[in-house]
């Protein structure tokens, strides 16, 4: 029932207000420094923004402009519009990043929205709850009928959430690994090495 009123309290949370920000701090591991940009859907850690743009994932600083990484579908790297040779080892980690960072930024947004989907489904219950009192109080629906019915919605949406749960630890490993990649392709890759945002 806890998971149930905390997945209620997010969707609750997530839901558009006047004046809501297009941007959330959404932290990782306990870190602060990393936000989601919902128009642009992008993502920005410690100033480094993460995008995607007709398949082309684009890197760039918000206090460096004109200094922008760019991995092609076709596994390419490109620094300030400028193609940089690759060797076949190096070939192979901008492949492995490039789909690593599509499977990471394709199932982020599929997990937030399975989440709000989820969200939802917690307060529909918790209307039915109030519904479920007030049939109580003019009714012969007693507490036992009402604890079975709240118990058997609220178990659909924990195998729900814990199927996401799983999902979400996948999605760490994956994010985890893009992390090791980037250090391995900064040793290798010495025009990487060249970006003054990435060498600070």
């Amino acid at each position: 029932m806890k998971l149930l009123l905390t997945l209620t309290f997010i969707t609750l949370l997530a839901l558009p207000v006047k004046g809501y920000s297009n941007e959330v701090n959404i932290g990782y591991k306990g870190n602060d420094n990393i936000s989601y940009d919902i128009s642009r859907h992008s993502f920005t850690v410690h100033g480094i923004t993460i995008d995607f743009k007709d398949r082309v994932l684009i890197l760039d600083h918000v206090d460096y402009s004109g200094e922008i990484i760019e991995f092609t579908p076709d596994h390419e790297l490109f620094i300030n519009d400028s193609k940089v040779p690759l060797t076949p080892d190096q070939q192979v980690l901008v492949k492995d990043f490039y789909n690593e960072m599509r499977f990471v930024f394709k199932e982020t947004k599929s997990i937030g929205v399975e989440g709000a989907k989820i969200g939802l489904h917690g307060a529909q219950i918790g209307l039915s709850a109030i519904g479920g009192l007030f049939k109580m109080l003019l009714t012969n629906y007693n507490e036992d009928d009402f604890e079975r019915d709240m118990e058997r919605r609220s178990s659909k949406i924990e195998r729900r959430a814990k199927r996401l749960e799983r999902r979400a630890n996948k999605l760490d490993d994956a994010v985890e690994n893009v992390t090791h990649l980037s250090v391995e392709m900064y040793q290798q890759i010495p025009a990487l090495q060249k970006v003054e945002w990435l060498s600070d």
